[in-house]
């Protein structure tokens, strides 16, 4: 697979995953990859900063001091 093709693919699991909600069983199903394939595309979608994770903390809430 060239890496435009994996890029394709980790957008694509991502999107179903983080965007539309599905779960991984639900993306391996409609994909027709396996439960490995799909988990490993997700974390590699986080190292490629494909996606990336930010927590806001609201305004009044110190969690580190608790």
């Amino acid at each position: 697979m060239s890496r435009i093709d994996e890029l394709r693919l980790m957008t694509k699991v991502s999107r179903l995953y983080h965007e539309y909600g599905l779960r991984q069983t639900d993306i391996v199903g409609r994909l027709g990859l396996s439960q490995s394939t799909v988990s490993r595309l997700l974390k590699r979608a986080r190292q490629e900063n494909i996606v990336r994770v930010s927590v806001i903390v609201p305004r009044g809430v110190h969690s580190s001091l608790e």
